[in-house]
């Protein structure tokens, strides 16, 4: 239906790519996050896997400090694992990734 609406001579006619690239190529991936804690220094990695290898995605990970407060900055993940380091105003007892549920966590 879609594709009646397409200019003369797309180079997609039937819209077969954009599905294959926006529909059913999307996904969520499942990510692992390592980490270690030095001072006020926290650096680690994200690894993503479950998804295609040129899919990328920003990932939250939120830093909780020993007070209980906690700060959200996020990576963007590809195909690779992506290394991050932050220093912390307070220091960081503990990380996770996506604390509102919304990936698939890799628990190894």
């Amino acid at each position: 239906m879609a594709a009646k609406f397409l200019p003369p001579n797309s180079p997609d006619p039937r819209l077969e790519a954009f599905f294959d690239t926006w529909v059913y190529g999307t996904g969520v991936p499942e990510v692992k996050l390592r980490y270690s804690i030095s001072g006020m220094r926290i650096s680690g990695t994200i690894e993503q896997r479950g998804v295609a290898p040129d899919f990328s995605a920003s990932v939250p990970v939120e830093v909780f400090d020993a007070h209980g407060k906690s700060s959200v900055h996020w990576v963007d993940t590809g195909s690779d694992p992506v290394s991050f380091a932050w220093t912390m105003h307070d220091r960081p007892v503990r990380a996770a990734v996506d604390a509102s549920g919304a990936l698939v966590t890799i628990q190894e």
